[in-house]
Parts: C-alpha cells; sequence; structure tokens
C-alpha cells in the first residue's frame, strides 16, 4: 500500500534537496546551507539589504566583538559599514600601497637573513608577523620592527586574541546570553585592553 503522506511529500523534498546542501545546529541554533547558485545569487545581491546580517550563532563577550561588523545587525551594522567603508575606497588603498610595500620589504630582508642561517623556518609566525606589521603600519601607524623583535605586544596580543579556546568556545555556543555576561568579567581582558589604547592613541 502506498503512503499518501510520502508521495505528496516526495517531490517537495526532492526540490528541496537540490537547492539546500545540508542543515545543521550549531549549538541550539540551526543552520540552513543553500547550494543552489541562483538563490545564492538572489541572496547576496537581489536581495542582500534582507540578509545583510552576519551569523549571530556564537555570543559575543565583550563590547569590542559585539561592535563589530560581523556581529552587528540591522541599522546597527549599516552605520558602522557606512564608517569603514571609505577606508577602503581606491583612493585610500592606493595611499596604504607604499606602506604595504615597505613591509614586504622588511619580510624579503627577514627571509634573506633567515635563508643565511640554513635552519627550518616556521612560515605560519612569520607570515603572521607580516600580516600585523602591515595592519600596524597602514592602520596605526606605528613601526613595529617585528622582526626583530619576537616579543613585540601586537603580536603577542594577536595571537593571543585568536588562540583557540575550546572551553570558551563551547561555552560561547551552548550557555545562555545571561550567563556570557556574567563569565566575562572572569575572562582575559588584556588583549582587548591593549588594542583599545592602540586605537586612542
Amino acid at each position: 500500500m502506498t503512503n499518501k503522506r510520502e508521495v505528496v511529500l516526495n517531490p517537495f523534498l526532492t526540490s528541496m534537496q537540490k537547492r539546500i546542501i545540508k542543515i545543521h545546529y550549531i549549538g541550539q541554533t540551526p543552520i540552513l546551507t543553500v547550494g543552489d547558485p541562483e538563490l545564492i545569487k538572489s541572496i547576496l545581491v537581489k536581495d542582500f539589504h534582507i540578509f545583510s546580517d552576519r551569523s549571530n550563532v556564537r555570543k559575543a563577550n565583550n563590547f569590542i566583538n559585539r561592535s563589530n561588523l560581523f556581529r552587528l545587525t540591522g541599522d546597527d551594522w549599516k552605520r558602522v559599514r557606512s564608517i569603514v567603508s571609505p577606508t577602503f575606497s581606491s583612493g585610500k588603498m592606493h595611499k596604504m600601497y607604499p606602506k604595504i610595500r615597505e613591509c614586504v620589504g622588511d619580510l624579503m630582508n627577514h627571509l634573506e637573513s633567515l635563508t643565511l642561517t640554513n635552519r627550518e623556518m616556521d612560515a605560519k609566525l612569520i607570515f603572521g608577523s607580516y600580516t600585523m606589521d602591515a595592519i600596524a603600519t597602514c592602520a596605526f601607524a606605528i613601526k613595529t620592527n617585528i622582526y626583530g623583535n619576537p616579543d613585540n605586544p601586537f603580536l603577542t596580543n594577536a595571537v593571543h586574541t585568536f588562540e583557540p579556546n575550546i572551553v570558551q568556545e563551547l561555552a560561547t555556543l551552548l550557555l545562555p546570553t545571561t550567563v556570557m555576561k556574567w563569565l566575562q568579567k572572569f575572562m582575559k581582558k588584556n588583549t582587548t585592553i591593549f588594542f583599545v589604547k592602540a586605537i586612542q592613541e
């Protein structure tokens, strides 16, 4: 005997499966991953004004994280984006080019000096240092001398900021926002304070 419900739903499910890659959960939040190119185009271009918000699955645990473009939504996102966007105009990027070129020169000199030692190189650390040097130079107008000073505060604080912490990641995903607000006062804030001071100065 044919199941009527199965007959009715199967064409719908088959159609949906062609447009969706996967439905999964992050913590308690359902996530829909779209795979249909035309649907993706509509989301990113035609209907972008509806889908401009980023994922808010992971609850930010401090003001700095809550205030960046990847966390903001609605009018707050539009306001901050209008402030940040001019920074990346073609004219501003053109002005940054000499500074980035100078950072690349420092990187090349550092790599050349390392080849003379005939030792193994930590590529991740070297290019991470270059990235931080370029950011510090362009965004903060600070010359870091990062290759000659491995304990440079910009580098150490950046490494600490992006260092994975599985306990904190799980807590952010699973615990309610009210609990995370209470726990955040016990979390390390030194790196946040460092970068806030760098911006203020």
